[in-house]
């Protein structure tokens, strides 16, 4: 007779063969008392994939609508636990990762959510570093009101039956759905409780274009501003898919990205602008200043993207760049 596990842990994956052997045998070595499955969700892999999952006794979900959040809701969907741990196929886990999940649980049967912290790998040197600060506030802030702010769906577990409560995951969202917006839902089902000691590896592969693009298009764009503004007004994502990583290759940035950054270079410039006046000045300023501001900003949005089509290899050069033309541009109309 089949024995239902008591935990299912879901990894989404997208030509992941670089990484999924380690990943898989992190977690075949786990130390736990109770029976858990391994759940690969196949999201249109066209490498080996499938076979590695396989290979490692992992059952293979395929899931052809492309996206993490499609590929989460599908593994979910079919897993088999009372208690769903989600992560990602590029971490490594240490032996007692699940364990200390499955206690968390046992001494607070009422919790629906349990969050770790990750590291991303030793280099770049500020990545880690970059990590290490965001889950130190997250514990703090945990600390100090009992309330979870941010998760990483990279260490994440959630009971099923407060997840099906909360609607499953929103498929409409991308970069934050499977984040911030179940974090939000399941917080209004009970208590999510956050386990500073215990911790997933990452890859770096997500930093491989430097802080200013990690800041700027990773945090800024794709987060920020797509799932807290842009998503928040239409009830879907709109910046789309964040850009793919895998193995050494490095991609020419997407259209979206390149008018994120340029976008927000704007911004910086206008922000110069409209701070080097009194507010009540500021909201006077005449309709066609305005015009011939906005017409500028545009013609300066177009140039950046072209200019950024040629160096694609130094974005952090060609954004420094960028800002300084920005704001001479935005001491140029102050002058005027």
């Amino acid at each position: 007779m089949h024995k239902k596990p008591a935990i299912s842990v879901v990894i989404p994956a997208f030509n992941e063969e670089r990484y999924l052997r380690a990943c898989l045998l992190s977690l075949r070595q786990q130390d736990i008392d109770v029976e858990y499955e391994l759940i690969v969700v196949d999201n249109g892999s066209t490498d080996a994939t499938a076979d590695i999952a396989r290979e490692y006794g992992a059952r293979v979900v395929f899931e052809p609508r492309k996206g993490i959040c499609y590929a989460r809701e599908a593994g979910t969907r079919q897993a088999e636990g009372t208690i769903i741990v989600s992560t990602d196929a590029d971490c490594v886990t240490p032996r007692d990762w699940l364990q200390k999940i499955y206690d968390a649980f046992l001494i607070e049967p009422e919790l629906v959510g349990v969050a770790g912290r990750i590291l991303y790998e030793p280099k770049p040197f500020w990545g880690r570093a970059w990590s290490r600060g965001l889950f130190w506030a997250v514990g703090a802030y945990y600390k100090l009101f009992g309330v979870v702010m941010y998760i990483s769906a990279c260490n994440f577990a959630f009971s099923k039956c407060a997840w099906e409560k909360a609607g499953g995951y929103n498929v409409r969202l991308a970069q934050g759905g499977d984040e911030y917006d179940l974090l939000f839902r399941l917080r209004s089902q009970g208590h999510v409780a956050f386990l500073p000691n215990n911790t997933a590896l990452t890859s770096s592969r997500r930093l491989v274009h430097g802080i200013l693009y990690s800041f700027f298009v990773t945090v800024c764009y794709y987060y920020l501003f797509d799932y807290f503004v842009l998503s928040r007004l239409t009830g879907r994502s709109v910046a789309g898919l964040y850009p793919e990583f895998r193995g050494e290759q490095q991609s020419r940035l997407p259209l979206s990205s390149k008018f994120a950054v340029g976008a927000l270079v704007i911004l910086i410039g206008f922000g110069i602008v409209l701070g080097s006046t009194p507010l009540a000045k500021a909201t006077q300023i005449p309709r066609h200043q305005l015009s011939a501001t906005f017409h500028t900003a545009k013609n300066h949005i177009q140039q950046f993207n072209t200019h950024l089509d040629s160096c694609t290899d130094n974005l952090p050069a060609c954004t420094i760049s960028a800002t300084s033309r920005m704001i001479h541009f935005a001491g140029h109309r102050r002058v005027r």
